[in-house]
């Protein structure tokens, strides 16, 4: 299950960045020396920029994923650099998108947005200004 994990992580790494470039932007994965990792980091031209971890799913694996993007997010020196748009735990398991409670938003695999084309939508929110359409997978 391990091996699957580190699968999907690169799947959805490169599902993020296809994305990101069509906003013009990059992604890269940060890990300091403390090794306090972020699986995702979504950087945009205008400085704007979000935190992602990926998970499979499960309830545990999603809570640990928001737990160590809020607490990535509470060290950044609000002086030195903007504040994240948002944070985000992409996982597998899921056939819907929503916001928690801690203001983490969890959601499937990006590269799922494509069945917009498909009008299967039920979700939209806006990311960076763009409006995202997520959907049920059916």
């Amino acid at each position: 299950m391990r091996t699957f994990g580190f699968i999907f992580e690169n799947l959805c790494v490169r599902d993020l960045r296809v994305y990101a470039q069509m906003l013009n932007g990059d992604v890269m994965h940060y890990r300091d020396k403390n090794n306090l990792e972020c699986d995702a980091v979504i950087h945009l031209r205008n400085g704007k920029y979000g935190l992602v971890e990926v998970k499979l799913g499960g309830k545990t694996a999603i809570d640990q994923g928001a737990a160590n993007l809020k607490k990535l997010s509470s060290l950044i020196d609000d002086e030195k650099m903007n504040r994240p748009s948002f944070l985000m735990v992409l996982t597998g398991l899921s056939s819907f998108a929503y916001r928690r409670e801690d203001g983490v938003c969890r959601s499937g695999r990006l590269s799922d947005l494509l069945a917009v084309l498909s009008g299967k939508i039920s979700m939209k929110f806006v990311l960076f200004g763009i409006p995202l359409y997520l959907y049920k997978i059916w």
